[in-house]
């Protein structure tokens, strides 16, 4: 059964600050001097976005290198495949967060549109729209002003959190079928690489 490999250190939501030294240094990491070529190529320029941290995506690397003890350059190509794999899964589970909280003020503003008295006309459904937007960008800036709006809503039998999450249900359909993606090549990865993990070993044996 495949082992839940996970990065140590930092979150993939934390800011690298990384630099073009940095990218440089890439290849002297300790522990790094057998990597390949091709691969410490790879790793100079790691497919992380500006809001992740490089270091964590060395780490999650360095811990399926641990656990596969590759020894050529296919295996090495296996644990980064693997690697980059896991960085997307965790990178589409902390979007599905981000984007859900995107949403908690569009669906705040939605229910107050919902919850107005106004008339139906354009100019009142203008209007109670402005004032909608403007309520919802109230319940971000005081506090005392978003719990007693929390408290009437929910008075009323609406739940923000779940209008938040109805908006964001298009988007949310998109990472699922990312992650399921994701999910899907790292699987394949590691059942490949942990047939040529079980291969090593029972050559071994028979020595």
């Amino acid at each position: 059964m495949t082992e839940e490999i996970t990065a140590g250190g930092s979150e993939i939501g934390e800011t690298s600050g990384q630099t073009e030294d940095n990218k440089a240094n890439t290849k002297v990491r300790s522990g790094w001097d057998g990597i390949p070529k091709t691969i410490e190529d790879l790793l100079s320029d790691p497919p992380v976005l500006p809001h992740e941290n490089e270091e964590s995506f060395f780490a999650l690397f360095e811990s399926f290198e641990n656990y596969a003890k590759p020894e050529n350059i296919i295996d090495y190509h296996l644990v980064y495949t693997a690697t980059v794999c896991k960085w997307e899964t965790n990178r589409y589970r902390f979007m599905t967060v981000a984007v859900t909280t995107n949403q908690q003020q569009a669906g705040l503003a939605s229910l107050f549109e919902q919850t107005s008295e106004a008339g139906f006309g354009k100019v009142a459904q203008h209007l109670v729209g402005v004032k909608a937007r403007k309520n919802a960008a109230k319940c971000f800036i005081d506090s005392e002003y978003r719990e007693n709006t929390y408290y009437d809503f929910e008075l009323a039998g609406f739940a923000p959190e779940g209008q938040a999450f109805l908006l964001s249900l298009p988007a949310l359909a998109t990472i699922e079928r990312l992650l399921a993606s994701s999910e899907k090549r790292y699987a394949v990865t590691m059942k490949e690489l942990e047939k040529r993990m079980a291969s090593r070993a029972a050559k071994l044996t028979l020595k």
